[in-house]
């Protein structure tokens, strides 16, 4: 029995001591299955020191205590990691292991270098402009702390210097932010990695597979859009709104394919040569310097895929310095011609009519328009003769010395007639004119308040004196001296809250929402909405002798129908720093019975709102003040008595009273960003890479 018992306390201490190694290989095994990333990153120097715990994957930087409920996230919004230690899971730092610190005027980076390399040995990765950071750091701890209480110490510190850390897959990222910008983080290509909202985002983007600098190069920036490459890593940073962050990364993902791994991808512009021409000349050059040239890209070597509409070549290369080499021809070769005559040109709009960029031009180099049929066949055109269409079609033509400009609206194009040095000078301002065009969501609410307890003086006054509210007016004309019954105008600086405001008061009745509409309008288009009821109102009447009823002369009418209820249009319009300029128009009007003439027609009751109004985008615009009186009169009686003379005043009580409403109208405009990549180049890409991928099989 006892050499049993003895076995037993061996077995005992075996498992302890099994237990204890086994987080360290798991992790080990983490660190393996990621190699494709880690030579990447900014590596920490190995130390025989005790292993760390698995990281899961897509888990939120978190400092809670120890559990096992883990959340994943792969996003956050707020840039104090102390406010994002309630969920989720453990970091890999120690509350036992203890760690010595002494720092005296240490600059900011070595700071970073020395607690995350040196003591905590993690992967990280470093914005560019923390390395200009010269700020001096001292801590001198009398005692040894835990790494768990180290890092929110050092966490805390890079946060007063605006800099934000964020941990996933076992890796922190370490980024600068503006003072008081408020900006949401996701890491990762995957849709669900991109964090909801529509404020800014800025998007980490590890490439697995192919070069982020090379990636970069070919992505198309749209405006507002911020991409850069991380100094020595494999990494794009994004900064723009969420559409462009989701278009971003749809297109790094198609990029980012085990096809690209040692492969190199450019897209060069053709101006003076068709991209087949281009093409078809570089292929014979090439192959003559000793460039293998394929007509297949499976195949291997330097593949050419020609996009028309676009104007460009897309290639494909194992060697970087092939495609330097292909560059360096088109740029000699793209050239125009020497001689000063005129030629054809065809111009594709990419997201504007060309009717509108025609007419933008005509202003700059034409003084007069014409419409006659085209001169310019269709073939020419667009390259393919219409079937069957055997007329002439129909287009605006504009004219101004040596240059001809007409236009295809069928095929949305734009038919040039001038010289190459006037046509490129030409293409540069359409450029810049052929942008996407920017959608405005408008969220309005129009309600009708009872100036009642403590609403009675109005809503403005109600925001401005009820802290129980909780909501600030950021900027009100309320102060210029506007007469009572006038409009207020007011940008509200928490919307969610007013709204709840709002719901909160038409539940007890003080509130009535007349309507609550919903428009999405093009930048610089009107958007108009209207419900009602249509009243018949009489404009004009005449009695005429040749019509009799019963020996009276007979009345002729003339009826209109005037629209009654709730009307808004608004024209918003869209500025490069994302402020919306709105001409707002709204009306709201209802019958009621004519007591003041003896025409059969009721009265119409109309409030109106004509204005012009900024605000940024979710900022909630309040235009409110328009306060009407109606005075009521009641009588309750008791049936037949009341009705008796002299006497029936005891029987029947009569009241009277005034109520107060004001109209209230709130609109929050939304930019809505359709920014996406070409659709021709995305699917020219995913079909080259199909084509890829079945040469490597």
């Amino acid at each position: 029995m006892r050499l049993f018992h003895c076995d037993n306390k061996l077995f005992i201490l075996s498992l302890l001591l099994l237990m204890l190694l086994l987080p360290g290989c798991i992790y080990d095994r983490h660190l393996k299955d990621n190699d494709a990333l880690l030579p990447a990153l900014s590596p920490a120097p190995s130390t025989p020191a005790a292993k760390i715990p698995e990281v899961p994957a897509a888990a939120a930087v978190n400092a809670a205590a120890s559990g096992d409920n883990y959340r994943e996230l792969a996003s956050y919004r707020n840039p104090d990691l102390r406010r994002r230690q309630d969920n989720g899971r453990q970091l890999p730092f120690s509350k036992t292991r203890k760690v010595n610190v002494s720092l005296d005027a240490m600059p900011l980076p070595d700071f970073i270098t020395h607690i995350f390399a040196d003591i905590f040995k993690v992967n990280y990765v470093l914005d560019n402009r923390i390395l200009q950071q010269k700020e001096p750091v001292t801590i001198n701890l009398k005692e040894p702390v835990s790494e768990y209480r180290l890092f929110q110490l050092a966490s805390d510190l890079l946060g007063r210097n605006h800099i934000s850390v964020y941990e996933k897959e076992g890796i922190f990222y370490l980024w600068t932010n503006a003072e008081n910008q408020e900006v949401a983080i996701g890491i990762g290509i995957r849709p669900e990695d991109i964090p909801p909202g529509s404020g800014t985002v800025r998007q980490f983007m590890p490439i697995r597979y192919a070069d982020a600098q090379n990636i970069n190069r070919f992505l198309v920036k749209e405006q507002g859009l911020q991409v850069v490459v991380a100094l020595g890593e494999n990494l794009l940073v994004a900064t723009g709104n969420r559409e462009q962050i989701e278009q971003l990364a749809a297109m790094v993902r198609i990029l980012d394919q085990p096809a690209m791994r040692g492969r190199y991808i450019a897209m060069m512009k053709v101006e003076y040569w068709t991209p087949k021409q281009m093409a078809e000349k570089l292929k014979q050059i090439l192959r003559q310097e000793g460039i293998p040239v394929s007509d297949n890209p499976g195949r291997g070597g330097l593949y050419l895929n020609q996009l028309d509409r676009r104007g460009s070549l897309l290639a494909f290369a194992a060697e970087k310095s092939w495609l330097e080499r292909a560059r360096y021809w088109v740029q000699n070769l793209d050239v125009p011609p020497k001689e000063d005559s005129r030629r054809y040109f065809v111009y594709f709009p990419e997201n504007s009519k060309a009717a509108d960029l025609a007419e933008a031009l005509n202003s700059i180099i034409s003084t007069g328009i014409s419409s006659q049929p085209a001169g310019i066949p269709a073939a020419k055109a667009g390259g393919k003769a219409g079937a069957g269409r055997k007329e002439p079609q129909t287009a605006l033509t504009y004219s101004a010395g040596k240059i001809r400009i007409a236009v295809d609206e069928n095929r949305n194009a734009l038919l040039f007639y001038t010289t190459a040095p006037e046509y490129q000078q030409l293409k540069k301002l359409l450029r810049q004119l052929d942008i996407i065009p920017v959608q405005v969501l408008l969220e309005a609410s129009i309600v009708e308040i009872t100036l009642t307890d403590n609403l009675q003086f109005g809503l403005e006054w109600y925001l401005q004196n009820n802290s129980n509210a909780q909501i600030s007016i950021v900027k009100t004309l309320g102060g210029l001296g506007v007469a009572a019954g006038g409009l207020d105008y007011s940008l509200i600086s928490d919307s969610g809250k007013f709204k709840l405001l709002i719901n909160a008061m038409a539940q007890d009745g003080k509130v009535k929402i007349l309507s609550n509409p919903r428009l999405m309008v093009r930048d610089g288009k009107s958007a108009s909405f209207v419900v009602g009821t249509e009243v018949p109102v009489t404009t004009q009447e005449a009695t005429s002798p040749d019509i009799q009823t019963e020996g009276t002369t007979g009345i002729i009418r003339s009826v209109q129908y005037r629209s009654t209820g709730v009307s808004l249009q608004v024209t918003p319009l869209v500025h490069a720093r994302g402020v919306v300029t709105m001409e707002i128009s709204q009306e709201v009007s209802e019958a009621q019975t004519n007591n003041t003439s003896d025409i059969s027609s009721p009265m119409i009751l109309n409030r109106t709102i004509n204005t012009e109004v900024v605000a940024a985008d979710g900022q909630t615009v309040l235009l409110a003040g328009l306060i009407s009186e109606s005075n009521s009169r009641t009588v309750t009686k008791v049936p037949l008595l009341g009705d008796l003379p002299w006497v029936g005043n005891l029987f029947k009580n009569t009241s009277s009273g005034i109520k107060r409403t004001e109209l209230v109208v709130m609109i929050t405009p939304h930019i809505i960003h359709k920014s996406r990549q070409a659709d021709d180049l995305r699917e020219a890409v995913f079909d080259t890479f199909q084509l890829l991928e079945r040469g490597a099989r």
